[in-house]
């Protein structure tokens, strides 16, 4: 939180090394920028597209002199499909990310695919990676107001509501507002009072480094406290409501989320405080069963360290002290209490509950 440090993607390749890397985090940011990567593929294709009918231009005038070198253009039928393989592989948990790459190629097929011209391509795709972005403002501005309408009174007059919470889930992870964390802010612009308890997320502590961070700015009171500490304030009496978001959810409402999530959301039903997932409704997946078909992601990591997960080489590699980091855990949905979605708040049982959404394509 010391530094703020901007990354310039310029390439699909550099940009799914950054969803690889976990510089872009957070379930509904991944899926806009994969669909503005899939544009970005769609723009090198019609820039290299206009270089050479302008090198062939040139070759055909009067005073052109000896023909130009060959510009290569990359090959439609094989540059969008690739790149979103690649983003799909680079992050494959993450529901948002998976549909938005959908969307964007059923858009690239609409318009005939490798058959079409590049700046139709290129048109079509920018236009459906604007139409994504818009949606995710309007439905996290929608869930943060529906999040903000249900959360609980403080127990004491005059006092604050404590909300604990895990992981990074405001404006830097949603692109707009966020989901848990947007809750919170929305809160806050109302008046609310409020304190956040933050679990600084570990390995990488997004909570400490990411939502205090955010929530500073928005000058909502906090405190962070270790990821081993949290169960023990909800059991004491500290908590009023643990707010988390997801990266997936199956049709029967089991969800993936960072790892520390599940413990929170047993401390939570044992406390009898409500656990709840705020999350897009584009994060439900219909096509998932149930908790089995989740695909919780690991990264390699030096045991005990705190350091990003990153590729590491050389004699580190064979190193008998790295481990398997668990990116996510899967709470199931007798844990879970309600859902905030930009489609309003939804009860169990869930399977009914997500039945009534109207699901954009996937």
């Amino acid at each position: 939180p010391m530094e703020i440090v901007e990354i310039r993607c310029q390439t699909p390749g550099e940009v799914a090394a950054a969803m690889r890397e976990l510089r872009i985090r957070g379930a509904p940011v991944l899926g806009q920028v994969a669909a503005y990567g899939l544009w970005q593929a769609a723009e090198a294709q019609r820039q290299a597209a206009e270089a050479q009918r302008q090198t062939a231009v040139g070759n055909l005038a009067p005073d052109a002199g000896a023909p130009g070198p060959a510009v290569p253009v990359p090959a439609s039928s094989t540059a969008i499909p690739a790149a979103a393989e690649a983003f799909r592989s680079a992050r494959p948990g993450v529901a948002p990310l998976r549909r938005a790459v959908a969307r964007a190629l059923a858009a690239w097929q609409a318009v005939g695919g490798d058959q079409a011209a590049p700046e139709v391509v290129a048109d079509r795709l920018k236009a459906e990676a604007d139409a994504i972005a818009m949606e995710a403002l309007l439905g996290q501005a929608r869930l943060g107001r529906t999040g903000a309408a249900a959360l609980p009174r403080p127990r004491a007059v005059g006092g604050r509501v404590r909300i604990l919470t895990i992981d990074e889930t405001g404006a830097l992870a949603g692109g707009t507002v966020g989901t848990a964390l947007g809750v919170v802010t929305t809160a806050a612009a109302e008046g609310r009072a409020l304190e956040v308890i933050v679990a600084e997320t570990r390995p990488s502590l997004t909570g400490a480094r990411l939502a205090a961070w955010e929530l500073a700015l928005a000058g909502v009171p906090y405190r962070v406290v270790a990821d081993g500490a949290a169960a023990g304030l909800i059991a004491a009496g500290d908590v009023d409501i643990v707010l988390v978001g997801a990266e997936a959810v199956a049709a029967d409402g089991a969800a993936l989320a960072p790892a520390g999530t599940y413990p929170l959301a047993l401390a939570a039903a044992r406390a009898g405080v409500p656990f709840v997932v705020c999350t897009g409704s584009e994060a439900i997946d219909p096509d998932l069963a149930g908790a089995a078909e989740l695909r919780p992601e690991l990264r390699r990591l030096v045991a005990g360290s705190l350091a990003e997960p990153d590729s590491l080489s050389g004699p580190a590699a064979d190193d008998t002290s790295l481990a398997a980091q668990p990116l996510h855990d899967i709470t199931p949905p007798d844990l879970i209490s309600a859902f905030v979605t930009d489609e309003g708040l939804l009860h169990p049982p869930y399977g009914q509950a997500f039945a009534g959404l109207a699901w954009p394509a996937r």
